[in-house]
């Protein structure tokens, strides 16, 4: 009875570790999915983020070079009528 039961284990054990190994490979599948698939978005976030700050800062830049612009123009036209239209 002994030598059979450790057979039969053996013969369990023979059959079992091939379908453990397919469920362990299964779910660390599953799971490096997951975390594939979470990297993906992240870095699309990222992609997509960088994007919009970079459009605003591009309207920034524009804006405040015409303000600048125009604050310079504006203080031409200032010092021209403080002057008398005259240019020292």
């Amino acid at each position: 009875m002994g030598t059979e039961a450790i057979e039969i284990l053996k013969l369990i054990a023979s059959f079992l570790t091939p379908l453990i190994i397919l469920i362990i490979g299964i779910i660390i599948n599953r799971r490096l999915e997951k975390i594939k698939t979470t990297f993906v978005k992240e870095k699309d976030w990222q992609s997509w983020w960088a994007s919009k700050f970079l459009d605003v800062a591009h309207e920034y830049n524009s804006a405040i070079s015409e303000c600048v612009t125009g604050l310079f123009r504006i203080k031409q036209i200032n010092d021209e009528n403080f002057l008398g239209g005259k240019m020292i």
